[in-house]
């Protein structure tokens, strides 16, 4: 019996508070007591409040959803590259492995997870970690073969900084920073949950954490669906944008 995965980041912010909120009332149905997660589960809830709070002043926003989609699209391909990169460190050609660990050691060392800061921050360390490969490491990239995603990521984050400059005022920018902290301090307290309990099942066995795991599971897919329908629809749009051009 195993908990399913899920891509947390990709939610949107309603989706994202909803799922988690969904979490907690099956935790607190079943109790954390007999769970064994009751420390973990306290620092969930304070979270999913903070979370809460946050987001209250985006409800009344008309680019929340979009500016979250955007970030979410820049992330997904920055992620893309730093996955194209640690996959060539094990090629079986010894230039491409070599050029792989070189960018993987001076490069995506140096930088970190640009994915987990800030808007503002994120906006300008993704302009830097393109122009270094592109500049320093172009013969390395080429070798390499993620000249293309380095061009997508940089037409992403283009979009979005037109889009966070052109269409938020100050006071709102200071919340959507406030609302991708809180997203991310609540997914981590989350994971510690599902990894404690997975523990706990192998060192226990599944029998008191069957329903757990089944309405987890359920909550799970529900989320999934929404965001494979939305991808869906995007790549249509994408799709006929293209045939228009």
């Amino acid at each position: 019996m195993t908990i399913k995965k899920s891509d947390l980041r990709s939610f949107r912010n309603n989706e994202h508070l909803n799922f988690h909120q969904g979490v907690r009332k099956i935790i607190t149905d079943i109790t954390p007591v007999s769970l064994n997660v009751e420390t973990q589960f306290g620092i969930y809830e304070t979270q999913i409040e903070k979370e809460a709070e946050a987001i209250e002043p985006l409800r009344k926003s008309i680019i929340t959803d979009e500016l979250a989609d955007a970030d979410a699209i820049r992330d997904n391909t920055f992620r893309g590259i730093t996955d194209a990169v640690l996959s060539a460190t094990r090629h079986f050609t010894a230039g491409i492995r070599t050029a792989a660990i070189k960018i993987d050691t001076e490069v995506l060392k140096h930088y970190g997870n640009i994915a987990k800061r800030t808007y503002e921050e994120e906006t300008t360390l993704i302009t830097k970690f393109i122009t270094d490969l592109q500049s320093k490491y172009d013969a390395d990239c080429s070798l390499i073969g993620i000249n293309p995603w380095l061009v997508e990521l940089k037409k992403n984050n283009d979009y979005f900084n037109t889009l966070y400059f052109d269409r938020i005022d100050d006071e709102s920018a200071k919340t959507q920073l406030r609302m991708k902290q809180s997203k991310m301090e609540v997914d981590v307290a989350f994971k510690v949950i599902i990894k404690r309990i997975e523990a706990l099942i192998e060192i226990n066995g599944e029998a008191n954490y069957t329903d757990f795991v089944l309405k987890i599971n359920e909550l799970i897919d529900k989320y999934n669906i929404i965001q494979a329908q939305r991808k869906g629809r995007n790549a249509k749009a994408d799709e006929n944008t293209d045939q228009q051009l």
